[in-house]
């Protein structure tokens, strides 16, 4: 079991930025259908979002980008080819090119991270990136528009951190002053306060919270060498387990429509396979029928779910599966695609943390 420490105080706001039990699995049979999206444009220009989100990937120096069944355009060109990923700030107004550089309005600039760094997007705004690899050694976020940097620095040998939804608190795994675990501070790195302790868990990977911010998805590998995928609920302390698995759990992605869909991947590389569930009802946990391994992209509107599709870690091709396992093919040999979707629903604080944790 991972053991939880929980504290009884809520963490203040800041004045910063207002601004990503073992279940049975089961298998649907989807249907395919041939028709991919048309040519694109011949010009670049930058475009918002749809509301039910869009799917983009680069495609040699561009950044294209389309609806399923839909026209592809093109929101960017004259960018780094060799990326290797992209994301989308929390508005859907500006792009992570990899760790170095991002586009804001059209424009490439530079991070200030290694192009080896780990990085992610401030909530919910997203003017700012948080990451490590840059001229502090440790945590830090560099506001984009005037270059500031702050020192987050609050947990030692930090792994992984994200922002809350709601843009006052930043969460991240380390060495605290409690020992290993998850760990939760406002946006500035003061008060931080653990969440979860892995006594029994050496290592706790990728995070994800629900759009609400109340509820935070994680990945951990036990003593035991078991890869379980966890579900904290920050209002009672109470901490479950989703699925165990034997291979490692990652790319892991909570729908920002509200409708507490979560995906993620078992396995690596080759081996890798793409799994969805509904957060509230663990027995709709099902495995996704795909040619190849899966690669999680990201989730649009009325249960739909992104992904590539393909043969080993170098990419194949981008696929949206519906919710009842329909295909929808978007473009072929992807290697780096993000969800464009600006969230609907508006997160609120973290609620209050109980003083202890359920025995």
């Amino acid at each position: 079991m991972l053991a939880l420490l929980l504290l009884a105080a809520a963490c203040s706001g800041d004045d910063g930025e207002q601004a990503a039990s073992t279940s049975t699995t089961s298998t649907s049979t989807p249907s395919t259908t041939s028709t991919t999206a048309t040519a694109p444009e011949p010009s670049c220009e930058y475009q918002p979002s749809p509301s039910g989100g869009e799917v983009t990937w680069l495609d040699g120096s561009r950044v294209l980008a389309a609806e399923p069944g839909g026209k592809v355009t093109c929101l960017l060109d004259d960018v780094d080819a060799g990326a290797p990923g992209i994301a989308w700030n929390g508005t859907g107004e500006r792009l992570l090119l990899g760790p170095a550089t991002a586009a804001i309005e059209g424009e490439i600039v530079e991070t200030g991270f290694a192009p080896n760094a780990a990085v992610s997007w401030s909530y919910p705004t997203g003017t700012s990136v948080l990451g490590r690899g840059g001229e502090i050694d440790g945590l830090e976020k560099r506001e984009l528009d005037t270059g500031a940097v702050v020192d987050l620095g609050f947990l030692d040998e930090i792994e992984v951190a994200t922002y809350h939804p709601a843009g006052m608190h930043v969460v991240a795994v380390g060495e605290g002053v409690a020992g290993y675990g998850i760990y939760l501070a406002t946006n500035t790195g003061a008060d931080p306060r653990p969440l979860a302790l892995g006594e029994s868990a050496p290592h706790i990977g990728d995070l994800a919270w629900t759009p609400d911010g109340r509820r935070l998805v994680f990945a951990a590998t036990h003593d035991d060498g078991e890869h379980h995928l966890h579900l904290l609920e920050l209002e009672t302390g109470q901490l479950g387990t989703l699925t165990t698995s034997d291979e490692p759990i990652g790319d892991i992605a909570v729908s920002r429509f509200g409708d507490d869909r979560v995906a993620w991947t078992q396995g690596e590389c080759a081996a890798a396979t793409v799994h969805t569930a509904e957060i509230d009802d663990i027995r709709s946990l099902e495995r996704l029928e795909l040619d190849g391994a899966g690669d999680v992209i990201g989730w649009l509107d009325e249960g739909r779910l992104a992904v590539i599709d393909g043969e080993d870690c170098e990419g194949g091709g981008l696929v949206v599966v519906g919710a009842e396992g329909e295909r929808q093919p978007v473009a072929e040999d992807v290697r780096a695609a993000a969800v464009r979707a600006p969230s609907p629903v508006e997160a609120g604080p973290p609620p209050d943390i109980p003083s202890e944790a359920p025995a």
